[in-house]
């Protein structure tokens, strides 16, 4: 899929690849959250609280995340424009892209990946994201954080069972 993106779809997919935010939060981002002023990449991104899902009426709390290696090539390599965003408005360079517009990006892409029928969303990448965090032998509060998730009930879903690890600890137990 990526090969068949565009330049800024591309990135917003390895964006959400590498961090697992929403994608509300990562049309937000703004690019001096990305880039230092001399237009080297950051070793974190901050995604805003503003920007980020409120949970039972509370603000949303900022998540700070690692540039990993990968992402910050792709970042290194992006073609930016006049905008503050990251991901502007084709129509209006002073507002970020909306959702619509992404969402709508993003079929046709799936579209032309032959992937039209699968089950696959732009919030995929964030479940793909909590499942590996948690194939780590993560504790529930350590993917919490990872995730920037405030309660249990939400890492829940993604807490399986790792069968090996279980197996070790029981052996340690002599």
């Amino acid at each position: 899929m990526y090969d068949k993106a565009s330049p800024d779809l591309r990135l917003f997919l390895q964006i959400f690849c590498y961090t697992g935010e929403r994608p509300q939060a990562v049309l937000s981002l703004e690019q001096n959250i990305c880039y230092h002023e001399d237009g080297t990449v950051k070793d974190r991104l901050l995604f805003k609280g503003i920007t980020r899902k409120q949970a039972a009426g509370k603000p949303a709390k900022d998540r700070v995340v690692l540039v990993r290696e990968e992402l910050k090539k792709e970042l290194d390599c992006y073609d930016r424009h006049n905008s503050i965003y990251m991901f502007a408005s084709p129509r209006n360079l002073s507002k970020p892209l909306t959702y619509h517009g992404l969402r709508y990006r993003f079929e046709k892409l799936l579209e032309k990946c032959g992937f039209q029928h699968h089950n696959f969303s732009l919030y995929s990448y964030r479940r793909t994201v909590a499942d590996k965090l948690s194939r780590q032998a993560l504790t529930p509060k350590e993917l919490m954080d990872a995730m920037g998730w405030k309660s249990y009930s939400s890492a829940i879903p993604y807490m399986e069972v790792n069968r090996e690890v279980v197996d070790n600890a029981m052996r340690s137990l002599d």
